[in-house]
């Protein structure tokens, strides 16, 4: 296992650069590195032998591919014959996180990314689902994304991974949740929880930030001051209005529905300044509930009813 993971993480990095240098620190990939056997790279140990090695690969085989192993650390600087290659080229990393990067194609500038989620790449799946999704001008938080749509199920942008946890919300369940703490991904979501959509708590959760998302939505739509960005709405209608989405959207409505108070104070409003909202059931019952007394008492036409 661990012999293929090195041969696909030394093939991504081999991709990039036409020689790479392996530094075998703790003297304990000997016999890996000599059953290794990569497709069109020669490989070659570093022993007391850099000016030639140096000479062959630069000027006899300026094309060719090279594989350049050294048992024990990395030189210093100042006593690397191998510096200025290895400055233009790559190096390959053996501890876990230098093979999840080689392994990903990522440069060593996503190393503390990697540290910081360990989790996350310690599934095999998780690992191939994210080397699938990368690009090659992924940010750290594009690429934060993507790790947390794969733990939330869609692939998609930041509203759909909402919306997947919204859908989990509503059958009681917490399993993507809990994964992506795991993967030390909590933070990052509440982070652009505040980004995208306001929503800002000293305890965030996704029931506290469902409530109220309900209860801005309900108030924007009833001509109250904002208290989401309008980003909100739009994951609000999004979400109201995907199919997939509609048994969930209905189970939280009918739920928060009481915990808002939605009846009580939909008592005190004209009906007629909510035709064209349906987040709740109780606000379709008020209005046929007033367009019934309003034709009973004949104020209003049969035909506007219809209408």
């Amino acid at each position: 296992m661990m012999q293929d993971r090195i041969e696909r993480a030394l093939q991504s990095h081999f991709e990039k650069h036409r020689i790479v240098f392996w530094y075998d620190q703790k003297h304990e990939w000997r016999e890996t590195f000599e059953a290794l056997a990569l497709n069109g790279v020669e490989k070659i140990e570093l022993v007391n032998n850099e000016f030639g090695v140096k000479y062959r690969i630069l000027r006899d085989e300026p094309k060719g591919k090279f594989l350049l192993y050294r048992e024990g650390s990395e030189p210093a600087p100042m006593e690397n014959w191998m510096l200025d290659v290895q400055l233009a080229n790559g190096v390959f990393r053996t501890d876990q996180v230098g093979a999840w990067l080689a392994e990903l194609g990522l440069g060593l500038p996503f190393e503390n990314l990697i540290r910081a989620h360990e989790e996350f790449f310690k599934a095999g799946k998780r690992l191939e689902q994210l080397k699938q999704r990368l690009r090659p001008e992924d940010t750290e938080t594009a690429v934060r994304l993507k790790m947390l749509g794969i733990c939330t199920g869609p692939s998609g942008g930041f509203d759909t991974a909402v919306e997947s946890l919204l859908g989990e919300l509503a059958d009681g369940k917490d399993e993507k949740l809990r994964l992506t703490k795991r993967a030390g991904l909590d933070a990052f979501l509440w982070q652009q929880m505040q980004r995208y959509f306001g929503y800002l708590a000293d305890e965030p959760s996704m029931k506290d930030f469902a409530v109220g998302l309900f209860k801005a939505c309900y108030t924007m739509g009833t001509g109250g001051a904002a208290t989401f960005l309008p980003d909100a709405q739009v994951l609000f209608q999004r979400w109201k209005n995907n199919r997939n989405c509609a048994e969930a959207f209905e189970t939280l409505s009918r739920e928060y529905a009481d915990v808002l108070a939605i009846s009580l104070d939909l008592e005190k409003r004209d009906f007629r300044g909510l035709m064209e909202l349906d987040y709740f059931e109780e606000i379709d019952r008020t209005i046929i509930r007033n367009l019934v007394r309003e034709v009973t008492s004949q104020t209003v036409s049969f035909a506007d009813v219809s209408v």
